[in-house]
């Protein structure tokens, strides 16, 4: 019964395995117009989200997923695109807390909970936020684009008022 009951814990630790998600590609997200001058972005977030859930590890490259999203969509979003010094905007993404749900072998339902802090040229702090993204889709690379895509989207109005306000 022993030798039997070893087997099968070794047999059930060879069944799981590890699951990778990372971002392929940005989500395109449709933006109206654009605002005047440079925006900078820091991303402050651990490299990635692991969760241990049944037979499977869950690794979610959330740092290079949010960094990939912002750029891409922040280039759109300001007239001069983004710079690596300190610009008229700048834009600190800090990664609250990430989940990961896989729904009955079916669906994954990825969430991130991200603060979000937007800065005038003289690092004056103008606005936090915090934000909840969340995708779901069968592949789990594309609920992570959807839940980054997602957060990035609630962020558009904020940083469009402030600037109707300047």
């Amino acid at each position: 019964m022993k030798y039997l009951s070893i087997f099968f814990i070794l047999f059930l630790y060879g069944c799981g395995g590890t699951r990778e998600y990372r971002l392929q590609e940005p989500q395109e997200i449709p933006i109206e117009k654009t605002l005047p001058g440079y925006v900078n972005l820091k991303v402050f977030s651990p490299p990635k989200y692991q969760d241990n859930l049944g037979l499977y590890k869950y690794n979610v490259q959330l740092k290079e997923a949010i960094t990939k999203q912002y750029e891409f969509s922040l280039q759109k979003l300001f007239e001069g695109g983004l710079k690596e010094k300190r610009t008229e905007t700048n834009i600190h993404v800090t990664s609250l807390d990430t989940s990961i749900f896989p729904i009955s072998g079916l669906v994954i339902d990825i969430r991130v909970f991200l603060k979000i802090e937007i800065f005038d040229a003289n690092m004056g702090k103008l606005k936090t936020l915090k934000i909840y993204g969340f995708g779901s889709a069968e592949d789990g690379n594309k609920a992570l684009q959807k839940a980054v895509a997602n957060s990035f989207h609630q962020l558009i109005p904020t940083v469009e008022e402030l600037f109707i306000r300047s």
